[in-house]
Order: structure tokens, then C-alpha cells, then sequence
């Protein structure tokens, strides 16, 4: 059976030059010049390997991994003509399994491409131990960010999202799962309560974006809107904004009983 392959580049001297190339190598290629395209592409069929350009008219690859790392297991391998340690570490914090940087030769992305080579453990190797040192800067991050938190407050309030359940219902996959706000719960728990201070959880069905914290009147309020207009007072406000002024005011009611 030939391997599929989702391949999505908008240099189209460049794609025809490849997809001409991989399918003499026996892939299968469908080929994405967009974002747009690619995501109904991941829509409609599985992929085994996703090969992916980083700039792109209507995104990036980024957006296209984490679409599709929330759908299925798939191997992600980045095109990319930035090799600054920083965007790689951002490909593989998305999801990413490698990446190899423009200009390449053909067979150095046919090593990456095959399970079992050499140069194909190299790069797994190479790749596990950045995802290692990353998470342990985002663990470092957390440690000093809850510490300076628990030293500067007396009371912490926070909203009781479940994560888990957000990025699955809001297709943001494991962009929303890495972002840490569950470990820096925890960690601002423990260092609140050693210190003899209040870490207090606002209930995750409490409506803190729908209540205008002006007046108290409530309205629906679309994922889309990111103003807070109330219709009863007229009070205007960034969402979040409002949102964490009522999750402050339901946790200072909590903590008086």
C-alpha cells in the first residue's frame, strides 16, 4: 500500500518539482497551496505523513498541525526556510516531529521521510531531547511565575476550566493543552497554602463572561465577540477583562462565606 502524504506548499515551482519527485518514489501526494484547502483535505481522509511549509497566504503550517494532531496520530514534518532555534521550537512545541530547512536536497528529505534509517533516528533523537528541554523551560517558567503570584497576594482566584474538555470542543488540540494553565493551578495551590494564604476555585459553570461586572445584568456573549457591550447599562469592556473582574468578585463572595 503507498504512503499517503499531505503536502502543502504555496511556491508552486517548488511543490511540482517535489510531488513529481515523491511520487516517483512511490507516494501517494495530495498537494494544499493554502490552509484553507489542507483542513478540509484532513476533513475528508487520513493522512500517514504531513509535510508541511510554514508561511503560507491564508496561515501557517503551525495552524495546520494543530488542526491535525486534534483529529489523528499523524507524523508532522516542517519545511521551513527560519532555522533560529526559536521557530523550531515553536514547530515542535505544535506538535511537530522534525522539520528541514529550504534549500534541501531531495534525498536528505527522503532520509527524514523513511522510519528506520539512520539519519531517521538521528532526528528523533535530536527531536526528543529538544520537546525534553522544553518542557522543562515551560516547568521552570511556571515555577518562578506561581512563586512570584504567591509572594505578592494574600488570596488567588481562579476559574475551574477543564482544559481537556476545552480543546476538544474548540478544535485548538494541543496548542490549548501546552499552555500550562493547569500545572500553574496547581503549583499556585500548593505555594499559597504553605504560606498560610487562599488559592480559591470559581465554579467552571459559573457565567463570568455573560455577567456585565458594571451592574450585574447578563447576556449571551459568541466566542467571536471580544468587546463586553451591556444592554442594560451600556457599560463597554475588553471580554476577558470583565470576565476576570467577575471571576475576582465571585471568589471574594466565596471566601467570606
Amino acid at each position: 500500500m503507498l504512503m499517503k502524504l499531505l503536502f502543502v506548499e504555496d511556491d508552486q515551482a517548488i511543490a511540482m518539482g517535489l510531488v513529481y519527485t515523491l511520487k516517483k518514489e512511490g507516494y501517494e501526494v495530495v498537494w494544499c497551496d493554502h490552509k484553507r484547502s489542507a483542513l478540509q483535505q484532513l476533513d475528508q481522509q487520513t493522512f500517514d505523513l504531513l509535510l508541511l511549509d510554514v508561511g503560507l497566504p491564508d496561515g501557517s503550517g503551525y495552524d495546520i498541525c494543530t488542526y491535525a494532531k486534534s483529529r489523528q496520530d499523524v507524523p508532522v514534518l516542517f519545511l521551513t526556510a527560519l532555522d533560529d532555534e526559536g521557530n523550531v521550537v515553536m514547530g515542535l512545541d505544535m506538535g511537530g516531529d522534525d522539520y528541514i530547512t529550504k534549500p534541501f536536497r531531495i534525498n536528505e528529505l527522503l532520509s527524514k521521510m523513511v522510519k528506520g534509517s539512520n539519519n531517521y533516528k538521528k532526528q528523533r533523537n535530536k527531536v526528543a531531547k529538544l520537546h525534553a528541554h522544553i518542557g522543562q523551560q515551560r516547568k521552570d517558567f511556571l515555577h518562578k511565575e506561581s512563586r512570584k503570584i504567591a509572594n505578592s497576594w494574600d488570596m488567588v482566584v481562579v476559574e475551574d476550566i477543564d482544559m481537556k474538555a476545552m480543546s476538544q470542543g474548540l478544535q485548538l488540540g494541543k496548542n490549548l493543552m501546552d499552555n500550562g494553565f493547569g500545572i500553574l493551578r496547581n503549583y499556585l495551590k500548593y505555594k499559597l497554602e504553605d504560606g498560610g494564604k487562599r488559592f480559591i476555585k470559581v465554579d467552571k459553570w459559573y457565567a463570568s463572561t455573560q455577567i456585565c461586572n458594571h451592574c450585574g445584568a447578563k447576556r449571551k456573549i459568541g466566542l467571536n465577540e471580544r468587546i463586553y457591550q451591556c444592554p442594560k447599562c451600556g457599560h463597554i469592556e475588553d471580554r476577558d477583562i470583565n470576565a476576570a473582574k467577575n471571576i475576582r468578585d465571585e471568589g471574594i463572595q466565596l471566601h467570606r462565606g
